[in-house]
């Protein structure tokens, strides 16, 4: 391919790509800001979620207020822009179908444990594992040297790798805790911000195993004082225990 050819090839590419539309998550002061993204495009909100459209495969600047510039990179997905510092937190959704049926709403898999302001945060019945503070502290321990603030056991020695990459990767067992300090988040969650949560999905299933059950899953993502918030009160799935005696605990 010569160099002229392979120069259309790119611009036609670039040409053809749609914008990306990224969600930004403001804190809660309800004060409005002038965000300039690329020197050029500028969003004035004072709302907590807000939308500006930008292109993907590029890095792009963006300063709040003409402050000090912050630079963050797109590739082909949408995601989060978190200027506002939240947590977030992403539940993993189990459906399950016999047949050709709709896929219905499970429950979420996996035992593991996220630390959101003073509150263990588990799947229900893991609480009952958390038999003696020294547990609980072990598991505190484990959390708070991590990047985003999540443990999971390990199930066998076959799966220590989980212990290191868990934290960071887009893998969800269960619940996962993203943490305040990461700026770009990108999309790998089926339900975003708010949308609904629908008990039935559609999936294929192929024709000569229709008669067997069938598993599909999925995420949603939430704000990690909504998820606490659902946990503490209203949720069957999940238990939030407050550990703050312990945290404050010396050793």
């Amino acid at each position: 391919m010569n160099k002229l050819l392979l120069l259309f090839v790119v611009l036609f590419t670039s040409c053809t790509q749609k914008d990306l539309a990224i969600i930004i998550v403001n804190d809660d002061s309800k004060v409005a800001k002038t965000i300039v993204f690329d020197e050029k495009d500028t969003l004035v909100t004072n709302q907590l979620i807000d939308t500006i459209h930008l292109s993907p495969y590029q890095k792009h600047t963006f300063k709040i207020n003409n402050g000090t510039p912050s630079t963050f990179t797109l590739a082909n997905k949408d995601g989060i822009l978190n200027i506002g510092k939240k947590q977030f937190v992403v539940t993993s959704i189990q459906y399950a179908t016999d047949g050709d049926q709709p896929f219905f709403m499970g429950e979420v898999e996996r035992i593991n444990y996220i630390l959101i302001d003073s509150f263990l945060v588990c799947k229900k019945g893991a609480e009952r594992t958390l038999d003696s503070p020294a547990k609980i502290r072990e598991i505190l321990d484990s959390i708070v040297i991590r990047k985003n603030g999540n443990y999971t056991p390990l199930i066998s020695e076959k799966e220590r790798y989980i212990a290191g990459d868990y934290d960071t990767d887009d893998t969800v067992f269960g619940i996962k805790k993203i943490g305040k300090d990461n700026l770009f988040i990108e999309r790998f969650w089926d339900f975003g911000l708010y949308e609904e949560i629908p008990e039935t999905v559609s999936g294929s299933v192929q024709k000569d195993y229709k008669n067997y059950k069938h598993k599909l899953k999925k995420q949603a993502i939430f704000f990690g004082s909504d998820f606490l918030e659902s946990a503490k009160k209203t949720w069957s799935q999940f238990m939030a225990i407050d550990v703050r005696n312990i945290l404050t605990k010396k050793k």
